[in-house]
């Protein structure tokens, strides 16, 4: 009896450790200091923050570029509560393009404020690179426009031959049927 009862209790806390473990290493894995952006347009309406899309405005689009998507959401980070992973709204928002065709000008993610200045409306805007062709930029106001002017310029020490991307984005207007 005492051989059963010792067993359970050792069975017991091995497994309450494997939890707490198991949970520690899912705490670790998950990045809840930095914002964080949401991969596509459909994850960002699915948790709740998307605020609007952005198609590229071919007519006023003086180079061509090809935006996959375009969206705005609030900004947002990984948090916990109660070991529950949950998206933590932090006020203000975000325009988040997916392109890759800024890396055809030479426009590298890990070197994106030091080389290159984006203005959005004519504000310069704080914003980073991310993986897989994914901009984000914080943008000031909290009501998404219904346009953006987007200028990528390079920044050249000698103000000769500087590379100047400019296209316009427009809000999505969805047809009601």
């Amino acid at each position: 009896m005492n051989k059963i009862l010792v067993t359970i209790i050792i069975l017991t806390l091995l497994v309450f450790g494997v939890y707490k473990f198991i949970n520690y290493i899912r705490h670790i894995e998950i990045n809840t200091v930095d914002p964080q952006i949401s991969v596509s347009i459909e994850k960002s309406k699915k948790e709740d923050l998307l605020k609007q899309v952005y198609i590229l405005d071919t007519l006023t689009s003086l180079k061509k570029i090809n935006i996959k998507q375009a969206w705005i959401e609030e900004v947002w980070k990984n948090s916990f509560k109660d070991d529950n992973l949950y998206k933590e709204k932090l006020g203000g928002i975000q325009l988040v393009i997916n392109t890759s065709d800024f890396q055809i000008f030479g426009y590298k993610e890990n070197t994106f404020l030091n080389e290159w200045n984006i203005q959005i409306d004519k504000q310069q805007l704080q914003g980073s690179g991310r993986a897989n062709g994914m901009y984000i930029f914080y943008l000031k106001d909290s009501i998404p426009p219904n346009r953006i002017k987007v200028t990528v310029v390079q920044k050249l020490k000698n103000n000769n031959n500087s590379q100047e991307i400019i296209f316009d984005l427009k809000k999505e207007i969805k047809a009601t049927h």
